[in-house]
């Protein structure tokens, strides 16, 4: 099984103040002169940045933090303050939405053996298979989906927090504070976020 989680914020940013020494000392917090991988796009210049295992990429309509490489809870609350101190370099910018994303890949004997699997129908409709179901809930935080889908025998789970605003709450105490419970129950003790 694969993990990986991201935050994805849109707005409109001024991705030129993301300079190297910006990011590494005031995103990443790292101290002068530690080392931070860069990526650099060849047909657009896009920077992205890297911290051991979180990569950070401003566009100017997003701001992007990923941790692909099966990310353990502790990754994921690094990577979450890494987006709030990114967020504090342009406070005036104007935010349009932000998401929070887990996404699990499983294979058909992993699903199985997860408790997703009975959210997941078994049948289909005449010759048609279920490819994809979605589950949605709203409250004051914004709308959490849970979307299961099956591609070949590939199961991809997962989660989406979307928001219009950044709340004081998620500000002070991070994206954490506001994930829905059922959500921490079934991804987070399942699989270690």
């Amino acid at each position: 099984m694969n993990k990986e989680i991201s935050i994805i914020c849109l707005g409109s940013w001024n991705n030129k103040v993301y300079t190297p020494n910006m990011v590494a000392n005031k995103v990443f917090n790292l101290p002068i002169g530690a080392n931070m991988g860069i990526n650099i796009n060849q047909n657009t210049f896009d920077c992205s940045f890297v911290n051991d295992t979180i990569v950070f990429s401003p566009f100017n309509n997003s701001l992007q933090f990923r941790c692909t490489q099966n990310p353990s809870m502790d990754e994921a609350k690094k990577m979450n303050d890494f987006f709030l101190s990114s967020m504090k370099l342009q406070p005036w910018a104007p935010l349009t939405a932000f998401g929070y994303n887990i996404t699990l890949n499983m294979s058909a004997e992993e699903f199985s053996a997860s408790p997703l699997s009975g959210a997941f129908p078994s049948v289909g409709v005449g010759r048609f298979n279920p490819s994809k179901i979605e589950y949605r809930s709203k409250d004051g935080n914004g709308t959490h989906k849970l979307i299961i889908s099956n591609e070949n025998g590939n199961y991809t789970v997962n989660y989406n927090l979307e928001n219009t605003k950044l709340s004081d709450e998620v500000i002070e105490k991070g994206l954490f504070s506001i994930l829905n419970d059922d959500v921490i129950n079934i991804m987070g003790e399942q699989y270690g976020l």
